[in-house]
């Protein structure tokens, strides 16, 4: 490393001033979230089924899933016997 710049550095790790707090959706705010997705099916060029797409919304809020986490679930994943999904984050 440059000594000359190492001046520069922070001698420190500077504290996040506040932690991400996710924000909950009312029961009324998802149902809205819900109907207001519903007019994309009624588009001949929308490719996801809108079973699906409630679906993974359904996943994405509920279970806190990342997009990428939520599409690459596999059936072998899903126990619905025993109501688990196990996903696989990398």
């Amino acid at each position: 490393m440059d000594t000359s710049a190492a001046h520069l550095l922070p001698k420190s790790v500077p504290k996040l001033s506040h932690r991400f707090v996710p924000y909950i959706f009312s029961r009324a705010e998802l149902k809205r979230l819900l109907h207001t997705a519903e007019p994309c099916f009624a588009n001949h060029r929308c490719r996801v089924d809108a079973v699906a797409y409630r679906t993974l919304l359904l996943l994405l809020y509920g279970a806190g899933l990342r997009i990428g986490e939520a599409v690459s679930l596999t059936l072998a994943d899903v126990d619905l016997d025993a109501a688990q999904c196990i996903g696989k984050s990398r």
